[in-house]
């Protein structure tokens, strides 16, 4: 919402995926946490970690300021929260949301593993491959918002969800990794990034519409 606020209605949708890259976060940590741990000790990624997280929220209480154009709600959260969830959008971006963005941390959180035991690659090795998938699903994810600002969301998640049910069922068969299985992952990921960035599109280009009773395709 507080992204949104600052940004025309055709442009939400990159607007919120350049925030929603926030997620690369992942990479990062599959690159530097085992590093930091085996250097320092188990507890060295989590300080580094809160010591940033308490530096961004300083910051962020001295430059970031609400739109002028905001709407300050006068009714309880509670109030808000009963009036969100009886909205049929709320739970169709739930579910487009959870296949989307679920997807893309299922797939970072299981497929070193997942490297390891079908292809036998080492951790290290393992672990370089899923920071390449997380970086292209970043960077997909405001490349699915801007499509989303061109056309409608709807038409970028039915390509996006087509490309992940043809690469999983490609994977099924476990092809060998070079050069088949690395473009079904990165293409894997490329589409879950896009999806992700086309739900939070379909949400901002909802919330400014009154009286919503569907999502509209």
């Amino acid at each position: 919402p507080f992204v949104s606020a600052w940004c025309p209605p055709e442009r939400r949708g990159f607007a919120v995926g350049v925030f929603g890259a926030g997620m690369g976060g992942t990479a990062i940590s599959a690159l530097t946490t085992v590093r930091l741990a085996d250097a320092h000790s188990t507890s060295t990624p989590f300080v580094i970690t809160a010591v940033v997280l308490a530096a961004y929220g300083v910051l962020a209480t001295v430059v970031l300021r609400d739109s002028p154009t905001r709407t300050v709600p006068t009714e309880s959260l509670g109030r808000r929260l009963r009036s969100a969830a009886v909205l049929p959008i709320t739970w169709q971006a739930a579910f487009l949301y959870a296949i989307g963005f679920g997807g893309y941390v299922a797939f970072s959180v299981y497929l070193p593993t997942y490297l390891k035991n079908a292809y036998l690659l080492t951790p290290a090795d393992a672990s370089n491959r899923m920071a390449g998938f997380v970086l292209v699903a970043v960077l997909m994810r405001p490349v699915g918002g801007w499509l989303s600002d061109k056309v409608r969301p709807g038409s970028v998640l039915t390509v996006a969800f087509a490309v992940v049910a043809v690469a999983v069922k490609i994977q099924a068969s476990t092809p060998t990794l070079v050069p088949l299985g690395t473009i079904v992952f990165l293409s894997l990921a490329a589409a879950l990034g896009a999806a992700s960035g086309a739900t939070f599109a379909l949400v901002a280009q909802r919330a400014i519409e009154k009286g919503v009773k569907d999502v509209v395709f």
